[in-house]
């Protein structure tokens, strides 16, 4: 009905008050749906819309740049600044200019349910382990088999990572750990000490950034 109820003081004449909200309108349609996630990437938007990845002009114009993002469900988008990679039910791709979509067929890569980018590197949750690993520098189609690293506080799975404030979270399904990058040659991530948090997500993509803060859904089921 577009509009929202706020609470008053306590000496308000009134306790709730209904406030209008604009409406909505349409500006661009990407496909025949379901839109399955978004991202921008310098500017432009890219909008997977079922198994296909379209990109948005100022206009609203959607321009169709590849097709086989298989499968229906919600998926994870990060860039470099000139590669898009996407990720869904452990199968990843990129999207660049010069080569367009491509699978990734990396032996070295696991798939994941998340990606996030940080410091040159696409990393990856390993689905169903306590393992994460990253991508080589802005490649996101090559992967070396030493490049991973394992959550170290607790035995539970790693459900998801996400690039925060210059650390890399590594989120388990129980406990949620942060860890900063340390430039060693092997693996060039390290854990800060006394810094995890006894609480997990919920699912790989129930945490947003906003207002300065991530929010997640916990694996205690509450935000």
């Amino acid at each position: 009905v577009n509009a929202y109820a706020e609470r008053q003081p306590a000496d308000a004449k009134s306790q709730i008050v209904v406030r209008g909200w604009p409406g909505i309108a349409d500006w661009a349609t990407c496909g025949m749906g379901p839109v399955r996630g978004m991202h921008t990437m310098a500017g432009t938007p890219y909008v997977v819309s079922g198994e296909s990845l379209y990109t948005i002009d100022r206009h609203g114009t959607a321009t169709l740049v590849g097709a086989g993002i298989i499968g229906s469900s919600p998926v994870s988008i990060a860039d470099n600044g000139t590669e898009v990679a996407v990720v869904n039910n452990g199968f990843g791709w990129t999207y660049d200019a010069t080569n367009g979509l491509r699978m990734i067929t990396s032996p070295n890569f696991h798939g994941a349910n998340s990606v996030a980018f940080f410091k040159s590197l696409f990393c990856f949750d390993r689905r169903n382990t306590n393992q994460f690993y990253h991508s080589e520098v802005l490649d996101g189609q090559t992967y070396v088999a030493l490049n991973y690293g394992a959550a170290e506080t607790s035995s539970d799975n790693v459900v998801a990572v996400t690039e925060y404030k210059g650390n890399l979270i590594v989120w388990g399904g129980e406990t949620t750990e942060p860890w900063f990058f340390s430039g060693a040659v092997v693996f060039p991530f390290q854990l800060y000490d006394g810094a995890t948090i006894q609480r997990g997500l919920a699912a790989p993509l129930a945490v947003a950034k906003e207002d300065e803060s991530l929010f997640f859904l916990g694996s205690d089921r509450m935000a």
